[in-house]
């Protein structure tokens, strides 16, 4: 525990974040999240998940590709090349 903190408490629910300008969309909103609260000074520590959730939201948002789904791509776009690549081989013995 921080210094500060003396007693963080659980909280469960809607989580309400307020990202910075150069995200767009407004705030966002994570749904059952789990995260502590200190009851003395306010400061909120996520959990794990909840900060993934917050991450994946603010990759969405900026328009860019979620890592899974940016290794996803990856493998078909090299399984094709690779595809190419046979085709254009078994073009050139004939």
């Amino acid at each position: 525990m921080d210094k500060q903190c003396h007693s963080r408490e659980t909280k469960q629910g809607n989580y309400l974040f307020t990202p910075p300008p150069n995200i767009p969309g407004g705030p966002m909103v994570v749904n059952d999240a789990i995260w502590e609260e200190c009851g003395f000074c306010g400061q909120q520590h996520l959990s794990p998940a909840l900060s993934r959730a917050l991450q994946e939201l603010s990759i969405q948002r900026q328009g860019l590709l979620l890592p899974a789904r940016n290794k996803q791509l990856t493998i078909l776009l090299d399984s094709a090349n690779r595809a190419l690549s046979i085709s254009k081989t078994h073009e050139r013995s004939f």
